[in-house]
């Protein structure tokens, strides 16, 4: 029997860091989506440390139902529901495409922490397919608008791939804390 136990004393994991959050692992089994017009569909994001989000990726997979052809609005929140705050908004087009994400810069990057609700707005009454990986499930993590009212998922289960991208941004950033002694 071989007693030498330096052959064998030593693990090694590869970690990739990236510049964004992800729940999904970039691969879209399935896709979700709403179809009715003035809808939204929104991820939730803890904020590990305040950060300058910059952009946000969204993978529109190519469907035989692909009917949607209208512009979105990107939306980012930090409050849901009876406290509803929306950070900002910005009209996009979209590309489908089955392995690429859409990559929307935002006008005017933002700092965030916490938490935030990054998704879109969707202007047609047609079926918007949005990425679904199956492997991972953040289903608590998805909420979504219909007719005016927010609602937590409970049918889709998996990670939707909407993912925020944080970085530098070459414009001057102003944080403005809300000042809560009135």
């Amino acid at each position: 029997i071989n007693q030498n136990l330096k052959i064998n004393d030593t693990s090694r994991t590869k970690i990739l860091f990236s510049n964004y959050y992800s729940y999904d692992d970039g691969n879209a089994e399935y896709a979700a989506g709403l179809n009715q017009k003035n809808s939204e569909l929104v991820v939730k994001y803890n904020i590990l440390s305040k950060d300058t989000l910059t952009q946000i990726m969204i993978l529109f997979p190519e469907s035989y139902n692909t009917e949607y052809q209208g512009n979105i609005e990107l939306v980012i929140y930090d409050k849901l529901f009876e406290n509803e705050n929306k950070l900002t908004g910005m009209n996009s087009s979209i590309t489908y495409n089955d392995s690429i994400f859409n990559i929307f810069t935002l006008n005017n990057p933002l700092i965030v922490k916490d938490s935030i609700f990054i998704g879109f707005k969707q202007y047609e009454s047609k079926f918007l397919s949005v990425g679904l990986d199956k492997n991972n499930n953040s289903s608590n993590k998805i909420f979504f608008k219909v007719d005016g009212k927010w609602n937590k998922n409970n049918v889709v289960k998996g990670s939707m791939m909407i993912r925020p991208i944080f970085g530098k941004s070459d414009f001057n950033l102003v944080n403005i804390e809300k000042n809560n002694h009135t």
